[in-house]
């Protein structure tokens, strides 16, 4: 007699067994893929937000502790670098930088009647060469700068490239509280590839901890079939 049990209608129940857990070994591969990929998708959005917000509100808080008349008392040439409001503003957004270890840059620019973008000041040293004086033209400014100044509304924007590199900006309107006209944007800058790699960073554990379960489950499966294969031998 055949040690398997066999009819005519029905496979070997060690060949049933092997069939019914490659079944089970594929669902659950399937079940760890989308659920890591869905879990490494979620933290990248989530840190990638909560990096962005952060920024943004350092902007507005900025934005918020301006007084409008040491913007109305500036004229945006280098005239303003003995005026007070400038050397108060100027020191406030050096302690900002000096506090934001991520924040490359801080800056307030204004805007033209002819719609170019000017800086009323920065958080540079003067002796840097990343130093923009009061009155400098802002070429390279996008529409996001073009948006704060006709809707009012902060944005943040980028990755985008100047000639001082390529950065992620929030923009934050300072408002006249009479008129509600912007009368000048507050900026920060972060560095884009630090951002990237930071949103990165923190997203690697679940990538890796999904990849070390599939790992696993590959293993195990193999063992599984191995042990299998020897029952299968001995019977």
């Amino acid at each position: 007699k055949n040690f398997y049990l066999k009819s005519k209608n029905k496979m070997p129940i060690t060949s049933h067994f092997i069939f019914r857990s490659k079944w089970f070994f594929s669902l659950m591969l399937a079940v760890i893929f989308i659920a890591g990929t869905a879990l490494t998708f979620y933290v990248y959005n989530f840190v990638k937000e909560t990096n962005l917000n952060s920024l943004a509100r350092g902007a507005q808080t900025i934005a918020s502790s301006i007084d409008v008349s040491e913007i109305t008392n500036l004229k945006g040439s280098e005239d303003d670098l003995e005026n007070p409001a400038y050397i108060s503003l100027k020191a406030k957004m050096q302690r900002i930088q000096a506090v934001e270890e991520d924040v490359e840059f801080v800056y307030i620019t204004g805007q033209t009647e002819e719609g170019q973008f000017f800086f009323y000041g920065d958080s540079e040293d003067p002796e840097s060469e990343d130093y923009s004086p009061p009155g400098q033209i802002y070429d390279e400014a996008d529409q996001s700068f073009n948006d704060a100044f006709e809707t009012g509304e902060p944005n943040v924007t980028g990755p985008t490239s100047d000639r001082w590199g390529t950065w992620i900006t929030a923009l934050a309107p300072i408002k006249d509280p009479e008129t509600d006209e912007v009368i000048a944007v507050v900026g920060m800058d972060i560095d884009a590839s630090h951002h990237q790699q930071y949103v990165l960073t923190n997203t690697i554990v679940p990538a890796l901890v999904t990849l070390m379960l599939l790992i696993l489950a590959f293993v195990g499966q193999r063992i599984s079939r191995k042990e299998q294969q020897i029952l299968e031998l001995k019977s």
